[in-house]
């Protein structure tokens, strides 16, 4: 008789390995996200590491620093939820289908 349990603990490993490949192959992409209307341009990669932050020369004109920080802030926060929701993705992509078709193989052995 079929375990499912068992059957994902021995592929364990395997599972394990293939989320530090796909880990290793996000860290390389480079997400660029614009924010306030284009006058900030922020790119952070993978790793969720901001790489360069970009503002306009009319944005610093006008001379307003709570408005700068703030922008700043939702503009950073941009970055990093675009980057986690294709991580997020990119993951739920590769391993949800792996565990369904374990699950579809359990249940339609009729072990339960």
């Amino acid at each position: 008789m079929k375990n499912i349990l068992n059957d994902l603990f021995k592929d364990m490993d395997k599972y394990l390995s293939e989320f530090k490949q796909v880990q290793n192959e996000f860290s390389q992409k480079i997400y660029k996200v614009s924010g306030a209307g284009g006058m900030i341009n922020i790119e952070i990669n993978g790793e969720r590491k901001i790489l360069t932050i970009n503002i306009s020369d009319d944005l610093i004109a006008m001379n307003d620093k709570k408005m700068l920080e703030d922008l700043l802030v939702a503009s950073i926060n941009q970055a990093y939820q675009t980057a986690e929701e294709d991580f997020t993705n990119i993951a739920q992509d590769k391993f949800s289908q792996k565990l369904m078709d374990k699950f579809n193989n359990f249940t339609g052995e009729n072990n339960l």
